[in-house]
């Protein structure tokens, strides 16, 4: 009986280290699973930050260059307008005149008569 019970603490000993060993085994595994979805994860991350980093510095660029277009367009029709300002001055100025010269001639004409 005593041979009995030594085998079977034996198997069951066999079966405990039988059990560690798998579950070692399978930590291990899921060890290293998860360090790949950890590696993985890690490198989507960086992907996107690299994109997110390139994307605003398009976003960047491109809204400098519509900015300097609107100064640039701005500033062109601001010259415009003072250039058509100054055109309408002269014309006021051109029209006061010959309206000026018109009232003298009439005045000549009315004293001649």
């Amino acid at each position: 009986m005593k041979a009995l019970d030594t085998n079977f603490l034996l198997k069951m000993n066999v079966q405990k280290q039988s059990r560690k060993d798998f579950e070692t085994d399978l930590s291990s595994e899921y060890d290293e699973k998860m360090g790949k979805i950890r590696h993985e994860l890690a490198v989507q991350k960086k992907d996107k930050e690299n994109k997110l980093g390139n994307l605003l510095q398009n976003i960047g660029e491109e809204l400098n260059e519509v900015s300097t277009e609107l100064f640039t367009e701005r500033k062109h029709r601001e010259e415009k307008f003072d250039l058509m300002i100054k055109k309408l001055g002269s014309d006021v100025l051109r029209i006061n005149d010959l309206i000026t010269e018109e009232k003298k001639v009439r005045k000549e004409i009315k004293k001649g008569f």
